[in-house]
């Protein structure tokens, strides 16, 4: 079969949709299946990362929209209005006979949707969202806490449902690494700290992090590791910080292994994203930060659920701060969140979603 995903990443928008399709196209690519990734050529797009990860890249040019209303906005996050970016990709879609469009994209609903189903085309929609229509067969909502109730009405009613943590889109590292994570999780020592807030981090949340961190981790051995993505605008402010740091600390860009760097680390700082559930999956004890409108309600959830602590980016000083000495006063309940957060999400969410694109469900 042949899958097609259009999807696309930006500063503004981040890399984290890119990214969940990315591990949903390798599972597929590793059963046999041909995929291929449809992208407009915002900044920082990521179209060399998917060409590099093997597969084949349409890219769209961004035609040029003036941001004047809410509805232009998402027409700016998608680079054109819905009709052209239809138009730009019909012709594509028809010469591969593609027999599914996979669409992970907050300015995409219905509209964009039934232009497509009018050619016979199956559709499945990665939403994180539940705030507007969709025309399509299959939709994901990995979050937890999600229900069928949340979609009624926005959906046609033969769409099949896939909700919550138990379908969350992980790459096959972290099931892999999860005995070896969980074991560690015996005793608790602050000596290694990971910070993670999106490959692009457009607030440079991460400078601030540092910069309060330093006071608590002066006469420490503890390590601290920056991860970004190298298409983060702030690089550079980051290096320039960790070359008079007076603590241990890293920059670590477009890495590739993770779910290991995770697994090793006793406590991660890190954003409401799809990180989320990898850091549930592996166990960890989490500070996590909502950067944006769509994390809310996940970091709300894993809050409900006491698999994290929590911090504001308006009172990050005092908050960030404050959930570090708990976390250093009270180790056994940090280790007992963490192990709470690994019973939510076992790291084979991917296979069951590819079972169901297959109709092995």
């Amino acid at each position: 079969m042949k899958f097609a995903f259009r999807v696309d990443a930006s500063i503004v928008i981040g890399n984290g949709h890119v990214f969940r399709c990315l591990t949903l196209a390798t599972a597929l690519k590793k059963r046999g299946h041909k995929c291929l990734f449809i992208c407009r050529m915002h900044e920082g797009y990521l179209g060399d990362k998917i060409a590099d990860e093997g597969f084949e890249v349409l890219r769209l040019p961004i035609r040029n929209l003036i941001q004047k209303s809410e509805t232009q906005r998402l027409e700016n996050w998608l680079g054109a209005s819905i009709q052209d970016d239809v138009a730009d990709i019909s012709d594509y879609i028809k010469e591969r006979v593609i027999d599914w469009v996979i669409v992970d994209h907050y300015a995409i609903d219905h509209h964009w949707e039934m232009a497509l189903k009018n050619q016979s085309i199956k559709i499945m929609v990665i939403d994180d969202l539940a705030d507007r229509n969709h025309a399509c067969d299959l939709l994901l909502d990995q979050n937890l806490g999600r229900n069928s109730k949340d979609y009624i009405g926005l959906i046609p009613e033969d769409c099949k449902l896939l909700l919550g943590v138990k379908f969350a889109l992980l790459r096959d590292e972290f099931a892999q690494m999860r005995p070896v994570s969980l074991a560690r999780r015996k005793n608790f020592g602050l000596n290694n700290i990971l910070v993670t807030l999106g490959g692009v981090d457009s607030q440079n949340i991460s400078i601030r992090i540092l910069n309060l961190l330093e006071p608590i981790l002066l006469n420490s051995d503890c390590n601290v590791n920056i991860i970004l993505g190298s298409n983060a605008p702030w690089i550079y402010s980051i290096k320039h910080f960790i070359s008079k740091a007076k603590f241990s600390t890293s920059l670590l860009l477009d890495i590739k292994n993770m779910a290991t760097l995770m697994s090793q680390s006793d406590l991660i700082i890190g954003a409401a994203g799809t990180t989320a559930w990898e850091r549930c999956c592996l166990g960890i004890p989490t500070i996590s930060i909502a950067l944006a409108n769509n994390q809310v309600s996940i970091q709300k959830a894993l809050l409900e659920s006491s698999v994290i602590l929590s911090v504001e980016v308006d009172d990050l000083d005092y908050q960030l701060i404050n959930a570090i000495s708990t976390i250093v006063a009270h180790p056994d309940q940090a280790l007992a969140m963490g192990l709470r957060g690994s019973k939510l999400v076992d790291g084979l969410g991917v296979n069951r979603v590819v079972d169901y694109l297959l109709g092995l469900h």
